[in-house]
């Protein structure tokens, strides 16, 4: 017990009648005042765990979901922790941090972190626990940058927004998802599961049942194109006798689905032959049914 005593007091030689203590100063401005740098506990877990009275910082690694079980926050008011999901595992499993019978955490029944890198710190107030910090870190690459601010960004190369995993990436407005980017490229406007590289749906909505395409200027009238080739993007190749150039359907829903055979439409083919036809030039093909007229 003398020894103990005489290595606090060798630690603390700032300490004053009141109660205020000092590491690396004799003048201490707070209950405890440390000048100088500090060390706490670090455990790593990769499953399931309990988080301990002498942890202070976890960082999860697991390549699976898992779950961290808290203590009674009424036994350690005060007691704080940094909770850190680093795994590299994509995508992310989950990591569920579950606090002691009823109680919550920030109001809820528990907490997920489930993000890259996501990470929080949280605190017992002497009944539940409390989030005071929490963020998800973005590591710097020649793509990715530090966290998206709502105000704006100063970027000064081509920065990526969107999905690293194979998960669609959703748009959301007033807490409903407006638009949708699937994980195959396809974009949605109204709809969260796009048939093709555009689409479109307005539902119960007079004023969105128009598209409109608005376009200023004193030169050249606004124009929709459609552009037709074969090959690949990287290696475009010309179009043969008879390809379709460019083709607008109407067509209705029928029996439940769209009928491409009660379509009304309007094509241009490449002047030449198709299917065995003579087709000629500067031709627009009207459509009605499955039958063509020119």
């Amino acid at each position: 017990m003398k020894q103990l005593l005489s290595a606090i007091l060798l630690l603390l030689p700032g300490a004053f009648v009141f109660g205020q203590a000092g590491i690396g100063t004799t003048s201490p401005t707070s209950w405890l005042d440390v000048r100088g740098s500090s060390s706490a506990t670090i455990r790593t877990i990769t499953g399931s765990a309990t988080a301990a009275f002498n942890d202070q910082t976890l960082i999860f690694t697991g390549t699976s979901a898992a779950t961290l079980l808290l203590p009674d926050a009424s036994a350690c008011t005060g007691r704080m922790y940094w909770i850190k999901n680093a795994s590299t595992t994509l995508p992310t499993p989950a990591l569920t941090i579950d606090p002691a019978g009823s109680q919550t955490i920030e109001g809820g029944a528990s907490y997920l972190l489930d993000e890259p890198y996501e990470l929080v710190k949280i605190t017992s107030d002497g009944s539940n626990w409390s989030v005071m910090a929490a963020d998800i870190p973005v590591p710097k690459s020649t793509t990715a940058g530090g966290s998206w601010e709502e105000g704006g960004n100063t970027i000064k190369t081509i920065k990526s927004i969107g999905t690293i995993s194979n998960y669609d990436f959703a748009f959301l407005n007033n807490n409903t998802e407006s638009m949708r980017l699937s994980a195959a490229g396809l974009l949605g406007v109204g709809t969260n599961a796009p048939d093709g590289r555009l689409h479109f749906v307005s539902q119960n909505s007079e004023s969105g049942d128009d598209y409109i395409f608005t376009d200023y200027s004193s030169t050249t009238t606004a124009g929709l194109y459609l552009r037709k080739a074969r090959g690949t993007v990287a290696a475009p190749a010309n179009l043969a006798q008879g390809d379709i150039i460019g083709q607008f359907r109407v067509a209705p829903v029928y029996n439940g689905q769209a009928d491409a055979q009660r379509r009304l439409g309007l094509r241009r083919l490449l002047p030449g032959q198709r299917n065995h036809q003579s087709v000629g030039p500067a031709l627009l093909y009207f459509e009605h049914r499955a039958d063509a007229c020119k």
